[in-house]
């Protein structure tokens, strides 16, 4: 029972060991983004026309995929009940959550100032704390993993523990939302305008994130053991190429280089998604198709066992039904007017040889199986014996009925054949 839960967790992504495919593909993926990155790079800042709803429209997106993220690693978390994978499911809520009030209060998507009495600086500042959110956690997942044990919490301690999880982060969000918004004027001016940004801020506030970022790939590369390490790995590779775009290249919003950043952002939020339901997909239907192999295998167990039962009933019943009928002779010679003892010793002789039979056959199947079982065949065959010459002895009408049938059953370990039948033997 101890190693069932360790063997049911190596079939799970957070325990699974990444294929060769599944690296060459992840590799892959970055070479395209990092070549895409290359080939943008030189038109950073060039100007393209403003469009509000990309933001919405984008941050519903990734509101979406987060969640649906969140939830499949929380789900793996109560499989595992490993702390790591619940700190690495709330950050995954955590980027889920924030994009609702950064598309609110960003300026131009409802409001020229963007909802929620936000600022000028209130849009950029969130966006700093949400890239900051969910490299904290993969460090956290990291960390964690490697020191983690399984919980022996039972379901209703783990589902009181994912709801104050879940309330830590919703409130984490709301007091981040108010400090963006209600101390706008207290935090460091990052745009100048709706539109154009201060180079030399704007580095120091995607420097932190970029940090973070930087700190959970490598700690990650380092402790790789997972397919979920290795779709980290590059969900981080493609942040860092986001914030070196937003941090270091990129000065102006609505520029080629600023929808590029949303574009990776979005794809940083598919791509684990896009494992976890591949991966739990794969697995079900590998559990599916094992399951038809079991069920197959146990029809042809039933088949095969069936046709054994038969082949077994059939050798024991032509020993007992020649005893039946050797018996039933012996009786009709004892019974005659004048008994034929020589008659009645053969027949009775020819039972002791059925009854010998019977035994092999019995004691043939205990060597196949190995079980305890015939011993209990052999007492009911015994007891079936000794009815049997209790009932001669009644119907030949006497009183004494000594003798003792020493039948080969007990070199079978069966129970040896006792009968008194001293008159005729």
């Amino acid at each position: 029972m101890g190693r069932e839960p360790s063997e049911r967790q190596q079939f799970l992504l957070a325990n699974l060991p990444p294929s060769q495919r599944q690296i060459r593909l992840a590799l892959g993926i970055v070479v395209v983004l990092l070549v895409a990155f290359g080939v943008t790079a030189p038109f950073i800042n060039t100007q393209l026309p403003s469009v509000n709803a990309t933001i919405p429209a984008l941050e519903t997106a990734i509101l979406i995929n987060d969640l649906i993220t969140s939830a499949l690693l929380l789900s793996q978390f109560l499989i595992t009940r490993r702390w790591a994978l619940l700190v690495l499911a709330s950050g995954y809520l955590f980027t889920a959550l924030i994009v609702i009030p950064h598309a609110l209060i960003f300026p131009g998507a409802f409001t020229p100032t963007g909802l929620l009495h936000a600022g000028l600086q209130s849009s950029a500042w969130l966006y700093t704390f949400w890239h900051a959110g969910l490299p904290l956690a993969v460090i956290g997942y990291v960390l964690l993993r490697d020191a983690d044990s399984a919980t022996s919490m039972s379901d209703h301690s783990l589902e009181a523990v994912i709801g104050l999880s879940g309330a830590a982060v919703i409130g984490l969000v709301c007091g981040l939302t108010w400090i963006a918004t209600a101390g706008d004027w207290l935090l460091p001016r990052i745009f100048l305008d709706s539109v154009h940004a201060d180079p030399s801020r704007i580095w120091q506030s995607g420097a932190v994130d970029l940090s973070l970022t930087a700190s959970a790939l490598v700690l990650l590369w380092l402790r790789r053991r997972s397919v979920l390490d290795l779709w980290l790995m590059v969900m981080c590779c493609n942040w860092l190429i986001e914030l070196t775009m937003t941090a270091v290249l990129l000065n102006t919003r609505f520029s080629l280089g600023w929808y590029a950043s949303r574009i990776y952002t979005l794809t940083a939020s598919i791509v684990v998604l896009l494992v976890l339901l591949s991966e739990t997909t794969t697995l079900y239907a590998n559990l599916a198709r094992s399951f038809m192999r079991q069920r197959a295998n146990r029809h042809e167990q039933e088949i095969a066992m069936d046709a054994m039962a038969a082949s077994i009933a059939h050798e024991i019943n032509q020993p007992l039904a020649a005893m039946v009928t050797n018996a039933n002779a012996a009786v009709r010679w004892l019974t005659r007017a004048t008994p034929d003892l020589d008659e009645a010793r053969a027949a009775l002789g020819h039972v002791v040889d059925d009854g010998r039979r019977a035994g092999e056959v019995i004691g043939g199947i205990r060597s196949m199986f190995k079980k305890g079982a015939t011993g209990d065949c052999c007492s009911r065959l015994t007891t079936s014996f000794e009815r049997s010459l209790q009932w001669l002895s009644l119907t030949c009408g006497t009183t004494e009925y000594r003798s003792q049938l020493s039948c080969a059953m007990a070199s079978h370990n069966c129970l040896p054949i006792e009968a008194n039948c001293s008159r005729y033997f």
